[in-house]
């Protein structure tokens, strides 16, 4: 059994290394993005003792949580190994035999919508970060796979990402709406952060909004589109929130768990 858990733990934090499914090395490969190691005493107990199915169930739920609790509202990780660990106690002891008696235990980890809405909506990326650049796009390259079926590779040479107020904006004639006390906190919301091919994002450089749209426009990815569908005139931090609410949105539907969500 020691030898079992070893090789466990080995897979979980070595996940393209290792011998998982398909879609379980998927989000035990999404944990080590979001650089939490948290819920690894649960998942070890949960993959020894609980089927394959409840497992794999598991390790979804446990991505949604982690997306919630650590990567947008950074929350105590103290606090919430301590859960993790008294479940995962349960678990070896025999209390908790499956998924369905285990959710319950899960809740109070789960960030509210409401919580989530609004801690997301005032979200910045400093995606100067390379850990952090990456982060983005999975969580771009997520929402359009929701909106489009589009299923990037998150490691891909031939998209990146686009700031659309550029980090280095080359006249201030081109972007009249925004102003010192905004420029820090607009370059890196959400909302001012899209998906783009290597090619177009090379070409555009830090063109003006008005010739950058005409290319958003005939971009593949539907996240990208949707700028020159509703957000054509201008660019303005006002409409970054708009659109950054627009995201965030969407990542309520897509980072969800029903059955541990309240009303």
């Amino acid at each position: 059994e020691l030898e079992e858990n070893i090789d466990n733990y080995i897979k979980l934090i070595y996940p393209n290394n290792s011998y998982f499914d398909g879609n379980d090395q998927k989000q035990a490969c999404t944990l080590r993005l979001f650089n939490v190691t948290t819920p690894y005493s649960l998942l070890l107990a949960a993959q020894s003792k609980f089927s394959s199915k409840d497992f794999s169930t598991l390790l979804k739920i446990i991505v949604v949580i982690s997306f919630r609790y650590n990567v947008i509202c950074e929350l105590s990780c103290l606090d919430q190994e301590k859960i993790y660990n008294k479940i995962a106690l349960k678990i070896t002891n025999g209390e908790v035999t499956n998924l369905q008696e285990l959710l319950p235990l899960l809740k109070k980890l789960y960030i509210k919508d409401k919580i989530f809405r609004d801690t997301f909506e005032n979200k910045t990326f400093n995606t100067n970060d390379r850990k952090v650049n990456r982060l983005v796009k999975y969580i771009l390259t997520t929402i359009e796979k929701d909106l489009s079926g589009i299923d990037l590779a998150l490691d891909s040479p031939d998209y990146n990402i686009e700031h659309i107020y550029p980090q280095n904006p080359g006249s201030d004639e081109d972007w009249p709406e925004f102003i010192d006390d905004y420029i820090n906190i607009s370059t890196y919301k959400l909302g001012n952060l899209t998906l783009l091919s290597e090619k177009d994002n090379r070409e555009i450089g830090n063109e003006a909004f008005s010739q950058k749209v005409k290319v958003y426009a005939k971009c593949k990815f539907e996240v990208t589109k949707y700028i020159a569908e509703h957000y054509f005139v201008e660019w303005s931090p006002a409409i970054i929130c708009s659109r950054q609410h627009f995201l965030v949105s969407e990542a309520v539907k897509i980072w969800k768990v029903s059955q541990l969500a309240t009303k």
